[in-house]
């Protein structure tokens, strides 16, 4: 769901977002340090993917609709 049109509808997106979050941690930490960095956070990599999740978890979260938008590509 994140950046799906439904999402952005529903003015849910950051829901969104976290919500597949909890579904990354198959993902390596290389990909989370991507997906950290397509939202604007360098993460941590020496946690636990866990934690490298809710870092960027509470990173997302604390961004403003604003800035989410300009990272998703919505407005520019």
């Amino acid at each position: 769901c994140d950046k799906s049109a439904l999402c952005l509808v529903r003015g849910i997106l950051r829901d969104c977002i976290n919500i597949n979050m909890d579904e990354y941690s198959w993902l390596s930490k290389e990909k989370i340090v991507e997906y950290g960095r397509d939202y604007g956070k360098d993460l941590d990599d020496s946690l636990t993917k866990i934690d490298m999740i809710e870092q960027l978890k509470d990173h997302i979260g604390s961004l403003t609709t604003e800035q989410l938008n300009n990272l998703i590509g919505i407005g520019s």
